[in-house]
């Protein structure tokens, strides 16, 4: 049996409360040991047995309210154990906050003010927590005595928890006498603020809390005092408190308790009041009943139905599918879990219940619906822990069905990570419904089995599989999370908050094509931000596809999104001007999906501070150029962008550069499906790092084309690969290339590094062709690490590093070959390893096949040589070939692809034969290996100075045309078998 089985079969979830009002608790008397609330929401609160209610009060009516008030609550404070509270209990969770706007406001007449001398100095109004748990897990406490937190003692102070530590905010107002105030705070979570207020004067402070930990079962609300670990009261409130009200919203100064009433409907009673008693009559939630905003404004209700058009909504819906299953799945045990990840969008912070398509074989047969976190938010279910969920339903039909939570579900600010799906709840074969169509979204759907119950609260116990579906077929589960609650116009595409029908009735929108939609929703154009539209996310919301949207220099802070359209999104005066800051948000700047056209364009935008990453690309083949995508910090793979799906996007002239994914991966992650196919040209990728494979470029299960950048101090704390990972790209007639690019001074912080500049594991079609891969470091391959298979044409590979322990292949490391790989025109030199061959090192069961190549020290093959490549300087990082070097025209010309370049973008082949390494020499008179007196032969002249030098050692020797430092016979050897008339 499941251990929450009876919880849930009835409620086990976080609900926002419909009404704005969460509780109120006027204290007018005690109902017994009860203190009633006035909110809808009756949340009576049971007092200690010590306070009492007396008649000294703030105010004889609450002006807002036009309430008459006889009575408030006093603590009796004695000392800490005679002092009064009431203890609310709020198993709903009407009263927790998370990360979302609330207001808190009292009156209170202290007995004494505090001073700065110590924690009991300190005086809390309300604190909310769970039950012995530590005060890291707050959800909220609002103290209107500082103590030993401010400097006086007699300032506000809010509190809350992240799970870690305590924030603990500071006011400058003060209560410091023993009058009647009016204290009060409010969270803006829009523009993340928080608001004091004492009597008429108010402050504002920012107050950042996107990880704010709202999972956890919240605790009652303490109102008078605070509870430490042990459940024990403390830093008690000494004095009377009056008309505690606590609101979901972060209300207005206007509308906190002492505002002005107003009764626009003419019915005796003020009508912020009819809104605390009934909600529903004020829809859009601004303070204005409906029926008085509808007499003054006719238009609000353009279709004449009675309803203010902004208030008729229609379910957002969390989806991953088209509505339809091709395919049934179970895991490997006797029972299921199938769950798909999601991410909070903003208007959507909430979820009213689940939408499920379960098969044939389950009717009848008892499942449940759940919503789970995504605690670490690597988008793994290992860790997660219920939200909310139903149990023991049943179906009676294959179709889509809603199965309503009792009350919304409030899950997290934009980009929170959470987890929607479905518990078989006994033995049944195939009971997820899959949709196999295309297009999919990766990384998103799991599957969990275990040979018995599954608990949805530890979804790991005795767990013999944890996979996501692509691991074995493309698709995704039809389950999705619906919010009907969010209020968001239906036939809005201008976003306007008038029916659309209405726009083009009154005139507002034209519609000459006739299709019901306003033109500039359907309609192509060229669009302004700012100008016409405020923002870039408002404006590729709206516009059609086929539309250019130009942007003015300024910083945005928002995500957006193409809607499936294709969109050229560009910037005006390019990414030094025009920013998006996502300030660490757990989001992305651009989302480009369901754009298979590959006429979308992201251009010249600087994208910066991702929390998740910077450009996500999903079934789409944009062209994203000229961006800078820096500084984002993230526990996510892809950084700075993420590539999935059936996509071929060209990333061109970006600079990705100084991105955290130490407690993720890399940069640039790609993992496309057949046919997809990425390009990566001509970009800055330097300077990033990664938890998990490389700090550059990742391309799993993926073919690449990474061709003409500069790969450049990236840097991994995993084992596979520092600059570019290449890991089984699944396709052998669509190769990987990687070619012309310069990859340098990549490593590690672990001490097992395989491939500090290229990693290239089952890959064994992959071309490696004209890179410059130098100043790497590494254990194994610190330059290029090559494992079952691949090929190595024209590149140079110098003074890469193996080590400190065990290092082997300095240049290039060969393990585990399917079949020779082959090395050809190459540059060999100047690289180091503490244990094995420097240069080339193959293990056991690897195998190359060496030609044309030159290698220091020497290898076997066709045409190789071992004589100093003669670098114009290794100093400046100069590593073309200068006049005279032996690998001038040596290579071979058939080896080369056809019509490639050098790493200038050079003609291949100048002169009789194409030189080795990754740089050609322009100068076909340049190519006369052994002519040491430049005379057009290679004779008695060039003979008599390597003689001349015989036996010397040092550097900089004429004679020592293999680059060892001594003149001896290789170097004869090396005039004699240059002997005759220059090329």
């Amino acid at each position: 049996m499941k251990l929450l089985a009876a919880i849930l079969g009835s409620l086990l979830l976080s609900s926002l409360a419909s009404a704005q009002t969460a509780g109120y608790w006027r204290f007018e008397t005690f109902n017994g040991m009860t203190a009633i609330d006035a909110g809808p929401n009756q949340l009576d609160g049971l007092h200690n047995g010590f306070g009492t209610i007396v008649s000294d009060v703030a105010v004889a009516e609450v002006p807002l309210l036009q309430l008459n008030n006889i009575g408030a609550f006093a603590t009796q404070w004695q000392n800490a154990s005679t002092a009064g509270v009431v203890r609310v209990a709020d198993d709903a969770e009407n009263l927790r906050m998370g990360a979302s706007d609330f207001t808190i406001e009292a009156w209170i007449r202290l007995a004494q003010t505090s001073t700065n001398g110590g924690a009991n100095q300190r005086q809390h109004l309300c604190f909310k927590k769970r039950l012995s748990a530590p005060d890291v897990e707050m959800d909220y406490g609002f103290l209107v005595q500082a103590g030993d937190f401010g400097s006086s003692g007699n300032e506000l102070v809010f509190r809350c928890g992240d799970g870690a530590t305590v924030t603990t905010i500071v006011s400058g107002l003060e209560v410091n006498d023993l009058d009647w105030h009016h204290v009060s705070v409010a969270y803006d979570a829009s523009r993340q603020m928080l608001r004091f207020g004492v009597d008429e004067a108010y402050e504002e402070v920012p107050l950042v809390k996107q990880n704010y930990p709202q999972y956890q079962e919240g605790g009652p609300l303490e109102i008078g005092g605070r509870r430490n670990a042990s459940n024990d009261y403390s830093q008690l409130l000494r004095g009377v408190i009056d008309e505690v009200r606590i609101s979901r919203i972060f209300l207005e100064e206007s509308r906190l308790l002492t505002g002005a009433a107003t009764d626009c409907d003419g019915n005796g009673v003020a009508d912020e009041l009819d809104i605390t008693i009934d909600p529903a009559v004020d829809c859009n939630r601004n303070a204005v009943l409906d029926s008085c905003e509808l007499a003054d404004r006719p238009d609000l209700d353009c279709n004449l139905d009675g309803t203010i058009d902004t208030c008729q909504i229609d379910a957002f819906r969390y989806v991953l599918d088209d509505g339809e299953s091709e395919g049934l799945v179970d895991s490997d045990g006797t029972h299921t879990a199938w769950m798909n990840l999601m991410f909070v969008e903003e208007g959507h912070e909430s979820v009213t219940g689940i939408e499920v398509l379960m098969p044939a074989s389950q009717i009848g047969d008892p499942f449940g619906l759940y919503l789970w976190t995504d605690p670490d938010g690597n988008g793994i279910p290992d860790d997660s822990t219920v939200i909310a969920g139903i149990e023991d339903l049943v179906v009676d039909e294959v179709a889509l069905l809603t199965f309503d939570f009792p009350r919304a579900v409030t899950i997290g600010p934009p980009g929170t990570p959470f987890f929607v799906g479905v518990i078989a709840s006994s033995i049944d074969e195939f009971p997820a419904t899959l949709d196999i169509d295309a297009p999919h979204t990766f990384g998103r759907s799991w599957i969990i089995g275990r040979n018995g119950p599954i608990d949805p609260d530890d979804l790991m116990e005795e767990v013999v599989e944890l996979n996501l579906i692509e691991m074995f077929i493309a698709g995704n589960w039809v389950v999705r999370a619906v919010d009907d609650e969010s209020a968001i116009p239906f036939t809005d595409c201008n976003r306007n908050d008038v029916d659309d029908v209405c726009d083009i009735a009154n005139g507002t929108s034209v519609d000459v094509d006739g299709d019901g939609v306003p033109d500039e929703c359907g309609i192509p154009g060229i669009f302004l931000v700012p100008g016409d539209f405020d923002s870039i996310a408002q404006a590729a919301a709206i516009v059609a596809s086929g539309s250019e949207i130009v942007v003015g220099p300024g910083t945005w802070t928002e995500r957006v999104d193409n809607f499936g359209k294709d969109l050229v999104i560009r910037s005006s005066d390019g990414p030094a001007a025009t920013i998006i800051d996502l300030g660490f948000s757990n989001t992305t700047a651009f989302w480009i999906q369901g754009s298979a056209g590959g006429t979308t364009v992201v251009d010249g935008f600087t994208i910066r501070r991702s929390g998740e990453t910077g450009i996500l690309i999903d079934d789409a083949s944009p062209l994203v150029i000229n961006c800078i995508i820096e500084d984002a910090v993230s526990g996510v793979d892809g950084t700075a962008i993420l590539i999935n799906g059936v996509s071929s996007p060209v990333i061109e002239s970006c600079i990705v550069r100084n991105n955290d994914g130490s407690g993720g991966g890399a940069a640039i992650r790609i993992t496309t499906q057949s046919p997809g196919y990425a390009t990566i040209r001509n970009c800055e990728i330097v300077d990033n790092t990664s938890g998990s494979f490389a700090g550059g470029v990742l391309a799993y299960g993926s073919p690449v084309l990474i061709e003409g950048n500069l790969i450049r101090g990236n840097i991994s704390s995993a084992d596979q690969g520092a600059g570019v990972s290449i890991v089984d790209d699944y396709d052998d007639e669509v190769r990987t290339v990687i070619r012309n690019n310069v990859i340098a001074a990549n490593g590690f912080t672990t001490q097992n590094g395989e491939g500090g500049g290229i990693y290239l594991a089952f890959a064994d079609s992959a071309l490696i062709e004209g890179n410059l891969v130098v100043g790497n470091t590494g254990r194994d391959g610190a330059g290029i690490y090559v494992r079952t298979g691949g090929t190595l044409i024209n590149n140079t590979v110098y003074g890469n590093v193996a080590g400190p322990f065990e290092g082997r292949g300095g240049g290039v490391f060969i393990e585990v070959s399917n079949g020779p790989v082959e090395i050809v025109n190459c540059i060999v030199w100047g690289n180091e390893a503490s244990d094995g061959d420097g240069q080339i090192h193959l293990t056991d069961s690897g195998l190359a096949d060496v030609s044309f190549t030159c290698v220091e020290g020497g290898y076997a093959g066709e045409e190789n040589i071992a004589f100093d490549p003669q670098f114009v300087s290794v100093e400046t990082d100069d590593f073309r070939l200068a006049k005279g070097s032996p690998c001038i025209d040596t290579g071979d010309d058939f080896a080369s692809t056809p019509g490639t370049t050098d790493l200038d973008g050079n003609q291949r082949i100048i002169g009789v034969a194409i030189d080795m390494g990754c740089y050609e020499t322009q100068d076909d008179s340049a190519s006369c290996f052994g002519d040491l007196d430049e005379d057009g032969l290679v004779a008695g002249g060039d003979l008599a100075l390597v003689l001349a030098d015989f036996g010397s050692k040092g550097p900089d020797l004429l004679g020592d045309l293999d680059g060892d430092g001594l003149v001896d016979g290789a170097d004869l050897a090396g005039v004699l078998s240059a002997w005759g008339p220059c090329p």
